[in-house]
């Protein structure tokens, strides 16, 4: 006791240091061991928003088993009749240029992008090693052989089975996992779907040429069904490429309708197929993020909260996750908690669902981050750095397929009065409400499409004009 009367002071002193000490060494210890603690099955989560636009409302919706095997069905036909779409995409470019055939990259978009490409090589993208004259003739012979394949009707079979999972109604959910991180999902069954659009796309052209409604109309149902599933996954990147392949349908139906003169019946059936294949709104691709983004902060941060730095060093590709690395989860003590971050998060992504969910003239407005300064949020929380998404693109190309979508719609209920009636419809507003249930609305500035009549008395056919203001 006496010597704790006489070193009183010093003690009082050295028992803050023995205590920062210990609590040093505890850190460094929980650092070196710091393990992901997720408590949210988001894969369930996931799943479900999956299948939230696809059930029919009426239906009486379907069990997990039934979800799990119309999954599995899916894939494996979409690789099938992907697999074999490519296949002969490369035997006939063979057929023309020999074994370089598989390095240059063909598929069934030369069919229809001809021009396209045509006018690539005239801008100086050339097949490598080849002239200019020679790249012109390699794929214009290319083209040409491709086309005769599909003239001959052997792979129309392809479609088959695709139409009948189509037509059977069922949903179709990846199977999002719960016991490990969404972001590690393989999501390479998108790139196979892409392929398989491609292919009917190209048939869609075939026939059209051929007059050969069936098989563009049954190529038509596969590849807006494929478009709308595709963007039903509930992620950016499943969205997007939902919308490329939701895309080329519609610009084949824009290319037809200038080109062809389609029975009446025929235009019937592509309205009705627009109107049973829409693709949801942005906002199902934000509320994805959102659920796949907190994943990915549960499982980056430990059962006390702390962020762990090399989980997020892994995200980026920065590095390692060995013991030496460990040391930098040292400097979770100065970053956010894992609440925090989740907070950030979520209020994040509200306003971008919110901001979705309004027509696009006034999306831009609530954009502006006038009370969110993100580049000094990113500075102090690494992991929002990481996970950022592109939302700038990602906005465009929902706002730009559902123009698109709007107008692809009001020209087929023109074809459709033109073909009943024999003459164009003097304003949109004839078009209501038997073949339209309201005047399209541009997306860009909220006001009716514009629409005008061409009078061209030479013109054995009247044309007419119809657009938006764009977006600039």
């Amino acid at each position: 006791m006496g010597f704790l009367r006489r070193h009183r002071i010093l003690i009082l002193l050295l028992l803050p240091v023995a205590m920062g000490l210990v609590w040093l060494v505890y850190e460094v210890f929980a650092s070196l061991n710091a393990k992901p603690a997720p408590d949210t099955d988001y894969g369930a989560q996931m799943r479900a928003l999956m299948l939230e636009p696809q059930v029919d409302r009426d239906g009486p919706g379907f069990e997990g088993a039934n979800l799990d095997a119309a999954w599995e069905a899916f894939v494996d036909t979409v690789s099938d009749t992907a697999t074999s779409a490519d296949e002969v995409v490369y035997e006939v470019a063979k057929a023309v240029v020999g074994e370089d055939a598989g390095l240059r990259g063909y598929d069934w978009s030369l069919v229809y992008r001809l021009h396209e490409r045509e006018s690539d090589i005239a801008d100086g993208r050339l097949i490598d090693g080849l002239s200019e004259a020679e790249s012109l003739a390699e794929i214009r012979a290319v083209h040409a052989a491709m086309v005769r394949e599909l003239e001959s009707g052997s792979h129309i079979a392809l479609l088959g089975p695709l139409l009948e999972q189509a037509r059977s109604g069922a949903p179709i959910v990846r199977p999002w996992p719960s016991d490990s991180r969404l972001i590690d999902v393989d999501l390479s069954d998108l790139r196979r779907t892409r392929h398989a659009s491609f292919f009917c796309t190209s048939l869609m052209f075939v026939a059209a040429e051929r007059k050969d409604w069936s098989t563009f109309m049954d190529a038509l149902e596969v590849a807006l069904w494929l478009g709308r599933v595709s963007a039903c996954d509930p992620i950016f990147i499943g969205y997007l490429v939902g919308i490329s392949q939701h895309a080329l349908a519609l610009e084949r139906i824009r290319v037809t309708l200038i080109e062809h003169d389609l029975p009446a019946d025929v235009l019937a059936e592509v309205a009705r197929l627009l109107d049973e294949n829409p693709l949801p709104g942005f906002q199902h691709a934000y509320r994805g993020e959102k659920i796949w983004s907190l994943d990915v902060v549960q499982r980056a941060h430990d059962s006390r909260g702390r962020l762990i730095v090399t989980e997020v060093n892994a995200l980026s590709g920065g590095g390692m996750r060995g013991w030496p690395r460990r040391f930098g989860n040292l400097a979770s003590i100065a970053l956010p908690r894992r609440a925090e971050t989740e907070s950030l998060f979520a209020v994040m992504y509200d306003r971008w669902i919110e901001s979705a969910e309004r027509p696009c003239f006034k999306y831009k407005v609530l954009l502006q981050p006038a009370t969110i300064d993100y580049e000094a949020l990113m500075d102090r929380n690494p992991l929002l750095g990481v996970m950022f998404p592109a939302i700038g693109m990602a906005s465009r190309s929902a706002w730009q397929n559902r123009h698109e979508r709007e107008g692809i719609g009001a020209m087929v209920a023109i074809e459709r009065y033109r073909a009943e009636r024999g003459v164009l419809p003097a304003s949109l507003d004839d078009l209501v409400p038997a073949y339209l249930e309201a005047v399209p609305m541009d997306v860009i500035d909220g006001q009716p499409l514009r629409y005008r009549v061409e009078a061209d008395a030479a013109a054995s056919r009247p044309g007419y004009v119809l657009y938006s203001i764009g977006v600039d």
